[in-house]
């Protein structure tokens, strides 16, 4: 036995035998004689279905698809446990959810009381996914009757993301149900007599607000081992319908490209989709400088923007990643929302977070919010060489004390950095969708733009309001330290409503310390200190109400 051996088992020992384990572990090697030929999938299923605690020694692994039942835990021995997938996915932890159960009541704005067609057997204790009527990413016909401007998630019509959450039954007496939480969202109506007409192809509508029992994939772990990426593995972790799980200290490698079943390039290390309460820790994603080089050199074009966006968090609540790092990739931590999934459509993500990551090397963006997603988390993050540091479209997205840096020249342009727009962003709020944000205490550096303010590309993603607090950030080596891009097709909008508040911040760098085109308005620009640009606040003579007070500026 080498030494690598000897250390993994002894530590193995102590931790079982010294009470950091609640369970005993099984070593899977003693189910060798199930697998099929080098693969390692029977000898897991059989484990598992003996067991609750897997020990996976120092070695390598050939393994197809396995399912990780609830209340399990995986663990290895560190980098020296390598799992080679042999198929789309390595390793699967999925619950399922029932039928759909329609309100026969809209549910009162911010309650936890739902009146149902009928219970069907829902008992207090059981974990349900309420999922709203209304798309949360509507904004057509009359706001107060066909949207409530105050709640509007998202403004596109290529996909649909419906108000929607997941909670626990408190009650139940007849077809009343309670429910531990209060909504988070508004706008659970009993059916879709409130929708606006004649608004175009595109967008989804559903009849009624709906309630289904979930039966989640709950508890499991996986923990301490790496995996070696192959070209049949495009997604090697999933977690679909899963809660309080765990996923720590893993090391995905890989120098192969990856491809889906229909020979589509891809690449999602961990793809979590309706997670609860689920943290992915200590991940580490390595890409071989080769595959970064073949990344670089793919057309930087839309069709190209989410082949290799390498942690998800999809739907999902409570859940994120942590102390997580990559070296590449297209957009490499994202909290998203869901279209389609199994034809219901999908729910934001809320409250869930992406803290004290680091990345490197992105195409697009190292930490990513899109729309459809509330109450975001981005905090302690570090992303350098990227043509974008952090961007969200989320409402309510917290970004604080980050680091963003760039070597990316002045004159990147392309996608998401063309110049016209802002070029490369430190921190980006995009597509109006990203109202009651605040940015804080970030350090940015030698973007073009360090703190931009977009409208997105297509003609319904215009800012029409904004409550976004921008304070105490330190911004140095940027063409413009602050930036807003409005589209020709937004301008027309007004925009009188878009109270950013610009305050405390320390901008150094080269042209504009501020840059306020035509249609800006509702800017307040308060006790910031500008160094270096040629001109501290530039701004077109047709701009709205901008407030500038108190403000310091040096050669």
């Amino acid at each position: 036995m080498n030494n690598l051996k000897i250390l993994a088992a002894i530590f193995f020992l102590l931790w079982a035998s010294e009470g950091w384990s609640n369970e005993k572990y099984t070593d899977i090697t003693g189910y060798a004689s199930y697998k099929e030929g080098s693969d390692w999938a029977p000898a897991f299923k059989k484990a598992f279905a003996e067991c609750n605690r897997i020990y996976v020694p120092p070695g390598h692994y050939p393994c197809s698809e396995v399912k990780i039942p609830g209340n399990t835990s995986l663990c290895g021995a560190g980098n020296g446990t390598v799992f080679i997938p042999l198929s789309s996915h390595l390793f699967i932890i999925e619950g399922e959810i029932g039928e759909e159960i329609k309100v026969v009541a809209d549910i009162q704005d911010f309650s936890n009381t739902i009146l149902l067609e009928e219970t069907a057997g829902l008992k207090v204790g059981d974990e349900i996914l309420i999922q709203g009527q209304r798309n949360s990413m509507l904004r057509e016909g009359i706001a107060g009757v066909n949207y409530n401007p105050d709640w509007v998630l998202g403004r596109t019509r290529k996909s649909s993301c419906f108000f929607g959450e997941m909670d626990v039954v408190s009650s139940v007496k007849g077809g009343e149900i309670t429910t531990g939480k209060h909504r988070l969202f508004p706008n659970y109506y009993k059916d879709d007599s409130r929708e606006p007409q004649g608004i175009g192809k595109g967008f989804l509508f559903r009849e009624a607000t709906t309630v289904s029992k979930l039966s989640m994939a709950k508890g499991v772990s996986l923990r301490n081992f790496s995996i070696s990426g192959t070209a049949q593995c495009y997604m090697p972790i999933k977690l679909y319908y899963a809660k309080d799980c765990l996923v720590e200290n893993i090391t995905f490698s890989t120098s192969t490209v990856s491809y889906k079943p229909n020979g589509k390039e891809d690449l999602s290390i961990l793809y979590g989709l309706y997670a609860w309460n689920t943290v992915v820790r200590n991940f580490k994603a390595i890409l071989s400088p080769g595959l970064l080089t073949r990344l670089d050199a793919k057309e930087k074009a839309y069709k190209d923007f989410s082949n290799y966006n390498l942690f998800k968090m999809i739907s999902s609540t409570n859940s994120g990643f942590e102390n997580c790092y990559a070296n590449g990739g297209c957009h490499a931590f994202n909290i998203t929302r869901s279209a389609a999934p199994k034809g219901r459509g999908g729910i934001p993500s809320a409250n869930c977070f992406t803290r004290n990551c680091t990345v490197s090397n992105c195409l697009w963006s190292g930490v990513t919010v899109q729309q459809g997603c509330y109450n975001t988390e981005l905090s302690g993050n570090t992303v350098t060489a990227s043509g974008q540091g952090i961007i969200t479209g989320g409402r309510n997205t917290t970004i604080v004390n980050n680091i963003v840096d760039t070597n990316m020249p002045y004159s990147t342009d392309y996608y998401y950095t063309q110049i016209y727009r802002g070029g490369t962003v430190g921190i980006g709020l995009i597509e109006g969708a990203a109202c009651g944000s605040i940015v804080r205490n970030n350090i940015i550096s030698n973007f073009y733009t360090g703190i931009g303010f977009i409208d997105g590309y297509e003609k319904k993603n215009c800012f029409e309001e904004g409550n976004i607090t921008i304070e105490n950030n330190t911004v140095s080596g940027c063409q413009r330290g602050f930036s807003l891009y409005k589209n020709d097709h937004c301008t027309a909008l007004g925009n009188n409503d878009l109270n950013i508040n610009i305050r405390n911040n320390s901008f150094t760098g080269y042209a504009c310390g501020i840059y306020l085109p035509e249609a800006s308005a509702g800017i307040n620009i308060q006790n910031n200190t500008f160094a270096h640009f040629a001109q501290g606040i530039c701004k077109d003579k047709s701009t709205g109400p901008i407030t500038e007070e108190n403000n310091t500026f040096t050669d």
